[in-house]
């Protein structure tokens, strides 16, 4: 009796090695997508929250590419997400809020934004993009059902996702929606 426990003991454990490498490969294989995607220069619609703007909302067009793209997958103790898995990359932006058609006022000097993501567009090839600005971003997943899902986004691209960051907001705008596919299509 007791060797047949060992048994089965070891052959649940063999099974839970083996599905943790699956888990593993699979978030492996999402990151090594994304460091190849993030390589070279996109574009991103995003919007968030702004009061200085009499619309308030600020819309712009980020360029931005990353480098130092690393993870992480942890176990939990969820039934429902037994991993989380984190990609982590600094992604250096640039974004043309500068050609807006709003003026704000921050710190006693007049900036400009987008009120509206139709003038944005318009203006979207135009190359007034700003200065280059490189900052950490952090992208979260939970493992459910056998599949990896993108939960949460803690950088300004956050809004390119569909999901809320800060006072970024996924964009509302058909136009925009399709403008920002290819970064939703990433992690599906």
């Amino acid at each position: 009796m007791k060797k047949y426990l060992s048994i089965i003991v070891l052959l649940m454990v063999s099974v839970t090695m083996f599905s943790q490498t699956e888990v593993v490969d699979k978030f492996e294989k999402i990151t090594y997508n994304f460091a190849e995607f993030i390589q070279t220069p996109q574009r991103a619609v995003v919007t968030q929250s702004w009061v200085m703007s009499p619309t308030g909302t600020n819309s712009l067009i980020l360029e931005c590419y990353g480098y130092d793209v690393s993870y992480d997958v942890q176990k939990t103790e969820s039934l429902v997400s037994p991993y989380i898995g984190y990609i982590t990359a600094i992604i250096v932006t640039k974004d043309n809020k500068d050609c807006g058609d709003v003026i704000t006022k921050l710190s006693r000097k007049e900036s400009f934004c987008f009120g509206h993501t139709t003038e944005l567009r318009a203006r979207e090839n135009l190359e007034s993009f700003g200065e280059p600005v490189a900052s950490t971003a952090t992208f979260t997943f939970v493992y459910q059902n056998e599949t990896w899902i993108l939960t949460s986004v803690e950088h300004l691209l956050a809004s390119a996702f569909n999901l809320n960051y800060n006072t970024m907001f996924p964009v509302q705008d058909q136009k925009s929606v399709d403008f920002n596919s290819k970064w939703v299509a990433l992690f599906e």
